[in-house]
C-alpha cells in the first residue's frame, strides 16, 4: 500500500492557490496520519477505502488550513486511491457535494466509513 505524507498534503494546498495560510500544522498532520495508525498490530482503518474515508474527514474537519480544507482533502483521497490503483468514476458534483455534507456535520465519520461516500460504488480498478 502507498500512503501519503504530510508534504504531500501541503503540497496539494499550494497548488489549489488556496492562500498559504496554516492555522494548526499539528491538526493537518494528525489528519494525515490517522488512516494509517495500528492498535495491537492490527490496523484501525483496515482498507484502502477505510483509509481514504478517515483521510478525507480528518482534514476537513480538523480544518487545519484557512481556506482549501475541502479541496485538500478531497484532491487528498482521490490520489490515496489512485496510488493504491483505484480511480473514482463518480461526477465532480457528487464528490463536491459529500464533501460539503462532511464539512456541515451532515455526514459524521462513522457515517462516511460505513457508505455516506459509497466509495466502492463509484470507483474501479485501474486498468
Amino acid at each position: 500500500m502507498i500512503n501519503l505524507l504530510l508534504k504531500n498534503i501541503f503540497t496539494f494546498h499550494k497548488q489549489l492557490d488556496a492562500g498559504r495560510e496554516i492555522l494548526n500544522h499539528g491538526l493537518i498532520e494528525s489528519a494525515v496520519n490517522a488512516p494509517f495508525q495500528t492498535f495491537g498490530g492490527q490496523s484501525l482503518y483496515p482498507t484502502i477505502f477505510d483509509k481514504a474515508a478517515q483521510l478525507g474527514f480528518g482534514l476537513t474537519k480538523n480544518h487545519g488550513f484557512a481556506d482549501g480544507n475541502k479541496r485538500v482533502a478531497l484532491h487528498a483521497m482521490e490520489l490515496l486511491l489512485l496510488l493504491n490503483g483505484i480511480k473514482l468514476t463518480c461526477s465532480q458534483e457528487a464528490r463536491v457535494n459529500i464533501m460539503m455534507s462532511v464539512a456541515s456535520g451532515k455526514c459524521s465519520a462513522a457515517q462516511l466509513k460505513i457508505g455516506c461516500f459509497q466509495i466502492r460504488n463509484v470507483s474501479r480498478p485501474l486498468s
